[in-house]
């Protein structure tokens, strides 16, 4: 799987002052927000849940060859089934499913529509284990289409998560809002909301998009 402007943004846009000691990637596929996270935040130690054997394997191969591998732990597992603490994660990122499993559209291929489609991890299941995994004083940060982030919110806050943060992202000044982040607290505060161009007109990185995500491009 590519490493796209969606996993890219969502490990560049949890701010500093998040500071994590325990962190969880939620899906990790092969490990982009993981690594991210590990680069961050100098002081985390980041457990990442991956349910894909090929996906895992390449995800423990890049986390190997890293910097920060000996704060990073991959647990190839289903998110329902992995020996993971309650309570115990200070943030919690996830870039998930987001069709639902009676969409239309449907794909193929098996990798993909797990990667893409809720029928392996459900929207519910997710807000679940991170109203059970996240520590009172946590943060979950998760990046979906604009389409589904509304339904994704109402779920949230009917399980106690209160979204704290949203920002909206276009990939060109005029184009429409494709993909949401939002960040969620078991506390309720000010919901911030933001806007992220990706491309200038002329198909350039936006400054806003450069300056933000300028650690992690070669």
């Amino acid at each position: 799987m590519k490493v796209g402007t969606d996993s890219v943004l969502l490990g560049a846009v949890v701010p500093p002052s998040e500071m994590p000691i325990k962190a969880l990637d939620i899906g990790t596929g092969t490990g982009i927000l993981a690594l991210m996270l590990a680069q961050r935040f100098s002081n985390a130690q980041i457990d990442a849940v991956e349910i894909d054997a090929a996906a895992a394997l390449e995800a423990q191969y890049n986390f190997d060859a890293s910097a920060w591998k000996n704060r990073l732990y991959l647990l190839h597992s289903s998110l329902q089934d992995a020996p993971l603490q309650a309570s115990h994660y200070d943030l919690i990122i996830s870039n998930p499913p987001y069709y639902f499993v009676d969409a239309s559209y449907k794909i193929n291929e098996v990798k993909r529509r797990s990667a893409r489609y809720t029928h392996s991890l459900s929207h519910e299941e997710i807000l679940q284990a991170v109203n059970r995994l996240l520590n009172p004083q946590g943060k979950f940060y998760v990046v979906l289409p604009s389409e589904v982030s509304g339904k994704f919110s109402e779920m949230a806050q009917a399980s106690s998560l209160f979204r704290v943060r949203q920002m909206n992202v276009r990939m060109t000044p005029s184009a429409a809002i494709s993909r949401c982040i939002l960040a969620f607290s078991k506390q309720e505060e000010m919901n911030a909301i933001q806007e992220m161009v990706v491309y200038d007109e002329d198909r350039k990185r936006s400054v806003a998009y450069a300056n933000l995500t300028q650690d992690f491009y070669l």
